[in-house]
This record gives C-alpha cells, structure tokens and sequence, in this order.
C-alpha cells in the first residue's frame, strides 16, 4: 500500500490530507488539497466568538468593538427577527440546527438568548472563543432598572408593544418572545414595580450564569474583560491586530426597539 500525504495552508492554519490504498498523481493531489480547503473554507464560516455577557454588561459597546476589529457582529437588539429560531429553540423546543443555521453569516453573536448557549456552541464549534464582560451585580441590576424606566416598561409597557405596528403582531410576538426578554431567564422581572425580594431573585440568576458559564467553559476558550483594560486583552485573545481608534462606547437605549418597530411595520399588509 502507498500513503499519499498533502499539506496546504487555510486561513492560516496547516492543513493535512492523507490516504491509502492508493496512489494519487499530481492532478488527484490537487484535487485533494481543493477539497480540504473548500472544507476548511465551510468551517470558517462558522461562528468564532460568542459574547456571554448578560444583556446591560455593555453588549452593545462589544458589538461595536468586533465590527471595528472587522467581525461579522449579530447583536439580537439590533436584528430582532434572529431572536425568534433562538427563542424557539431555548423555550418552544425548537431545533438548534436552525440557530447554527442563523450564525453561519456571523463570526460574533451577543445579546438575548445566545449567551445562553454556551455549552451548544462548544459541543457544535469546539474552535469558538467566549467572552463575557465584568460587571458587579448590583450594578449591572441599577443599568437594567434604568434601562427598564428610560423604555417606560413599568407603568406602560414597552414602547414598542404600544405601537401601532406592534399591536398588530403583538399577541404572536409577546407570546413567542416573553420568556426570551428582560432577562426573565433569569428571574428577573424588570416589566413589573421591583420589590427586595424580586431583586434578589434576579441577583441570583445573574450570579448562576456567570457561575455557570466560568464552571463549563474551558479558561483557555474565555475571556474575562473589563472595558477600562482597553483594547489590548480582546485583540490578544482574538489574535486581532490592535485598532488605532479608542475603545467604543454605546449605549443606545432607543435603538433596538426602533428597530423592531420598523421591522414589525414591514410586516403589515
């Protein structure tokens, strides 16, 4: 028996292909080297980094910082309508092929519910990366309550189920969407008047999934991160060039829920 070897290079990484049994001439051996980098090429597509910060610990500032390092970034906030196969499948039993489906098109997912699915997306991608930013409880609670009384949740819903093109919709969306949002996941009940004991509760699910994701996800694969520390731990743990630009900073309180408003309004008719 003869082993034919090949080594060729994909985005950076050696790749190698041998068989046996058999022969190759020079023609089948580039067909074999195409093949392994076509199948190198599919891989790159798949998803490399998944933010599991908790929504309000700066998803949107993370958004911002992987497109400026040149990142394909999904965050939910801003692209509603991919909350639906996710909410699906973390609350309806859905199928997690249609999430990986989604985040073919993406090399980072942050927001609601994907940093729920760490441990998914290490049994699918074992070569992902995970980040999750650094915020104390308390304070990450205090940006969620701001967040919840500058959107009006408490006394008149969202905004966004108020409008007119959200009415519309509202009954299948809310139903399909509301264990999915405001981090009731997590117990938390930022839509309501908050009591100590609802507080506490919410403090806890903060504290479990951060727990959780510390105690499942490999260290190597995770990046505790603070934003005073700047751009140089991201860029060492991404292997990404350091940007010229500062550090971003975005808080758009408004924005996600313009967007869904346009989007639900496209629907009509």
């Amino acid at each position: 028996q003869d082993v034919a070897s090949s080594e060729t290079t994909c985005y950076g990484r050696r790749v190698f292909a041998t068989t046996a049994y058999w022969t190759l001439n020079a023609r089948e051996m580039k067909l074999l080297q195409a093949i392994c980098i076509a199948a190198c090429s599919l891989a790159s597509n798949a998803l490399k980094v998944l933010n599991v910060g908790l929504p309000r610990t700066g998803t949107q500032t993370m958004h911002a910082a992987f497109e400026m390092l040149g990142l394909r970034s999904l965050h939910s906030g801003y692209a509603p309508w991919s909350r639906i196969p996710a909410c699906n499948y973390e609350f309806n039993n859905g199928s997690f092929s249609d999430v990986l489906a989604l985040l073919q098109d993406y090399d980072v997912a942050s927001d609601e519910p994907f940093e729920l699915f760490y441990e998914e997306i290490l049994n699918e991608l074992p070569s992902a990366k995970f980040v999750m930013v650094v915020s104390e409880p308390e304070t990450w609670y205090e940006s969620y309550v701001n967040f919840a009384e500058a959107q009006d949740l408490v006394h008149a819903g969202t905004a966004l189920l108020q409008h007119d093109a959200a009415r519309y919709h509202r009954r299948g969306f809310e139903d399909a969407l509301n264990n999915c949002s405001l981090a009731r996941y997590l117990g938390c009940e930022f839509d309501r008047p908050q009591t100590p004991a609802i507080k506490q509760r919410c403090l806890d699910g903060y504290k479990k999934h951060v727990a959780s994701v510390q105690e499942k996800v490999p260290a190597e694969k995770l990046l505790l991160f603070n934003f005073s520390q700047g751009w140089t731990p991201l860029c060492n743990f991404l292997d990404a060039p350091v940007p010229s630009e500062p550090f971003p900073h975005v808080d758009r309180f408004h924005q996600t829920e313009d967007s869904l408003i346009a989007w639900l309004a496209s629907k009509r008719g």
